[in-house]
């Protein structure tokens, strides 16, 4: 996009400018994190993934802080408060105000705004920025927008006086619709207290349930675990056979949102974990007791799961597996299942233990009536789910909406008795040269900073002593960056054009030009 570019026409009192014109653009930058010295300080930094779900429109800190050393000895800069972040990268879009001085690492585009600028009305604006940031980022391994793409990113300036108005109103509308989601999302929560309520309610034994063990009433069949166990090379987008994994199973339902195949050749190769109609599923290995009925609703003729789960196959005909299913995931088994559950990394439930579990069943004709009454039930509880999903959809677009109008100039009137907008952009021109002068002038007066020679190579070297191209991975940790990714990247980015990228399958090889 060419510097100061017009995307849409503004109202009378405005201007398009630059990000570049209204603020000084910052970059970040991470301390080497093999000198202990440099972290753990009185300097709060942040990175993208600290922005990860947060809600705030200020930040104040994030999971680490460096030291006063560690800022002096990389890249990374102290922002004043006020300074607005916004992340360039993994991904691109993420926005916040710093509540107080603070750092990031490169991994944000930061503005700091002068004093002439509202650091709100800039915040909100960013909060649109994003799909016109990833249009001109760029990048092979991941999309990364440069300080200069994003200094040169359009932006609509209003008088000032308006931008508070602005502000105001939309923080005004956004509170209503705060307001609004929290009483939806009580209500879901509600909801989900109801449902299990339901369920423990209807797997309360009465006199003639009959007490089993789940060895009584199941064949336990694992998936294979033999030699010829699929590998990912041997994932297909499509093919004979689904192989499920246990992202597939979950309460009482299968999410295919994301499946993989096998080739009937290899289907064939497996002994092992091949599904029948009315085959129940259970998670077994890192999300335990996820389970799932496999009945002629799925589409899928030819099904495998793979060895973190285990199908149970019932034995008898007087027991309907949907209310086995159901029973499973009610509150007081499930609790059962997961108190019985070892190891901390890898959580697992071993077959021989889920073979002494208890299970109390009704004659048939009960079971179909329980059946019944949760289906009615919970199906009233998804309709109203659904509606409450569709207004807090409607909620998001709302807020979008809100945006738009407010950066279009439609959201508030305009006051002829503003001030003009071209002074207020000679204002801001003028407060960001004694701010750039400041900066160079405290440079200047600084003490020099004395680093140590490090005998480690830096990529380049790396790269020179090869014959071949190398795996980006190999070359990272044959650097001296291998304790660090950020400054991989950083230093990577910084050879430039000098590299060249090959990608192998799942790989990226890296070479330097001749």
């Amino acid at each position: 996009m060419e510097k100061g570019k017009q995307t849409y026409k503004l109202p009378e009192g405005w201007i398009w400018t630059t990000i570049g014109d209204i603020g000084i653009v910052q970059s970040g930058g991470t301390p080497s994190t093999r000198n202990k010295e440099f972290w753990e300080g009185e300097i709060s930094w942040i990175t993208p993934a600290d922005l990860s779900g947060y809600k705030g429109k200020y930040i104040s800190k994030g999971k680490r802080s460096i030291s006063k050393l560690g800022l002096d000895y990389s890249s990374a800069k102290l922002l004043p408060k006020g300074t607005i972040l916004f992340s360039s990268r993994a991904p691109i879009g993420y926005t916040v105000i710093a509540k107080n001085e603070l750092a990031t690492n490169q991994g944000f585009k930061n503005l700091i705004p002068t004093k002439s600028l509202n650091s709100e009305y800039v915040y909100y604006y960013f909060q649109t920025l994003k799909p016109k940031a990833e249009k001109v980022a760029s990048g092979t391994t991941f999309l990364e927008l440069s300080a200069t793409k994003f200094s040169q990113l359009p932006f609509p300036l209003a008088p000032l006086q308006e931008q508070e108005r602005i502000v105001s109103k939309i923080e005004s509308l956004f509170s209503e619709l705060d307001h609004a989601e929290k009483g939806l999302q009580i209500a879901k929560q509600q909801l989900e207290v109801y449902r299990q309520a339901i369920l423990k309610l209807s797997f309360e034994k009465d006199k003639d349930w009959k007490s089993y063990r789940f060895d009584d009433i199941f064949d336990f069949i694992d998936g294979d675990r033999g030699k010829n166990y699929p590998k990912r090379g041997d994932y297909k987008e499509n093919g004979y056979c689904l192989f499920l994994s246990t992202q597939n199973v979950r309460l009482n339902y299968f999410d295919f949102s994301n499946r993989v195949y096998l080739t009937k050749e290899k289907h064939n190769s497996l002994r092992n974990g091949l599904l029948e109609y009315d085959d129940i599923i259970i998670t077994t290995r890192g999300t335990i007791g996820n389970v799932a009925l496999y009945d002629k609703s799925i589409s899928e003729p030819v099904v495998r799961i793979n060895s973190s789960m285990l199908i149970l196959r019932l034995k008898q005909k007087d027991i309907i597996p949907k209310f086995i299913t159901t029973y499973i995931i009610s509150p007081s088994f499930r609790s059962k299942i997961l108190k019985e559950k070892t190891g901390t990394a890898q959580p697992q439930l071993p077959s021989f233990i889920l073979k002494q579990f208890e299970i109390s069943i009704p004659p048939i004709s009960t079971q179909e009536q329980i059946i019944k009454k949760i289906e009615f039930q919970v199906s009233i509880i998804e309709n109203i789910e659904s509606l409450i999903n569709i207004l807090l959809l409607k909620a998001v677009n709302l807020r979008y909406s809100i945006l738009k109008k407010a950066f279009t100039g439609e959201l508030i009137p305009q006051d002829s008795l503003d001030k003009l907008v071209s002074e207020l952009l000679k204002q801001i021109k003028a407060e960001k040269e004694i701010y750039l002068k400041n900066q160079i002038d405290s440079k200047k007066n600084a003490p020099k900073k004395i680093k140590k020679m490090s005998k480690e190579l830096s990529i380049e070297e790396v790269l020179k002593n090869s014959t071949e191209p190398m795996p980006a991975k190999e070359v990272w940790q044959n650097s001296k960056h291998k304790d660090n990714i950020e400054d991989f990247y950083a230093e990577l980015k910084e050879l430039g054009d000098k590299v060249k990228e090959v990608k192998k399958g799942l790989n990226s090889l890296i070479s330097l030009k001749q």
